[in-house]
């Protein structure tokens, strides 16, 4: 048993070394990690999301409804400054919209807010939420 515990022991310096090893080389990539932005309507039929793809950013409106959903407006509005990314005529039953293409990576200071209108069988709706950052690490 003896053997065994001073056999163990010489172990214990390369264990923790390589323990370090990945500890550091986690937290250095959660915290290089870029951040990306996501928000969701309030009516939860809307997520918006600008991620990272290899070097430029992108982002994507999604709607999670069921029927056929017509989208009239579609504005993202950047430190104050209104970017419309409407649709050229009325787009009906289409998942997914990309906005923001080939983008710049998001500012620390630099606020982004939805403004979206829309009509669905329950008729016109019209919904603002802000983009927040969020960390994915993985």
């Amino acid at each position: 048993m003896a053997y065994l515990i001073r056999k163990l022991h010489l172990y214990r310096w390369g264990f923790t070394s390589v323990l370090i090893i990945f500890a550091g080389m986690y937290l250095y990539y959660f915290f290089s990690s870029q951040p990306h932005l996501t928000g969701q309507s309030p009516s939860k039929v809307w997520k918006a999301e600008y991620t990272r793809y290899d070097t430029y950013w992108e982002g994507t409106l999604k709607h999670s409804s069921e029927g056929n959903v017509t989208l009239h407006k579609f504005i993202i509005i950047e430190n104050g400054q209104k970017v419309n990314y409407s649709p050229d005529k009325d787009t009906i039953s289409q998942k997914s919209f990309d906005f923001m293409s080939l983008g710049d990576r998001p500012q620390k200071n630099e606020t982004y807010i939805v403004q979206i209108e829309w009509n669905d069988s329950k008729g016109s709706h019209k919904e603002t939420f802000p983009l927040e950052r969020s960390y994915n690490p993985f």
